[in-house]
């Protein structure tokens, strides 16, 4: 016990400096400002030589090495500023898609667990190959979102519509 414990800890510890490096990041647009810098056709080109280096270091590197987690704090930055250069360029209906999953992601992070374990487990299990029941709890998620979004949205313009809001007191 002592054992997944201690790897529970060193896991956590490896995904909160993840988390605090992304955030100083994002903070000081830095992503923006290196991306700035850099003329723009070179920018797609050194955004997939990024990714396919940290391909190599996260996938063939630990073969050779004994890096274990750690490498992910390291691997972790570049490999989400080349995915969003890789995706921010995009137009089209990929654009729409991510746009859609955008809006509704956070309605399907808060239902997901609830349509796929709780109330629709078998129609969850239906594809039976893994990817294709992934691919199908995902597609099951969204639609219950779109739904959930769909009747807060009637539900706040009636609760904005019909019921007096407070005065403020003087």
């Amino acid at each position: 016990m002592a054992w997944a414990w201690s790897k529970l800890v060193h896991i956590q510890y490896a995904y909160t400096c993840i988390f605090a490096v992304g955030a100083v990041f994002a903070r000081a647009s830095l992503f923006e400002r290196f991306r700035d810098r850099l003329p723009g056709a070179c920018t797609w080109k050194l955004a997939i030589a990024v990714l396919l280096a940290v391909w190599v270091l996260r996938v063939v590197v630990p073969h050779f090495l004994p890096v274990g987690e750690r490498v992910d704090i390291v691997l972790a930055v570049p490999l989400v500023w080349s995915l969003v250069v890789l995706m921010g360029d995009l137009k089209g209906p990929f654009t729409r898609l991510l746009e859609l999953f955008g809006r509704h992601s956070t309605t399907m992070w808060l239902t997901h667990s609830l349509v796929t374990i709780y109330y629709f487990p078998q129609v969850a299990m239906i594809p039976r190959l893994p990817l294709l029941v992934l691919l199908w709890c995902i597609a099951l998620s969204l639609a219950v979102a779109v739904a959930v979004d769909f009747v807060y949205g009637k539900l706040s313009e009636f609760v904005g519509k019909h019921l007096p809001r407070a005065k403020a007191s003087q």
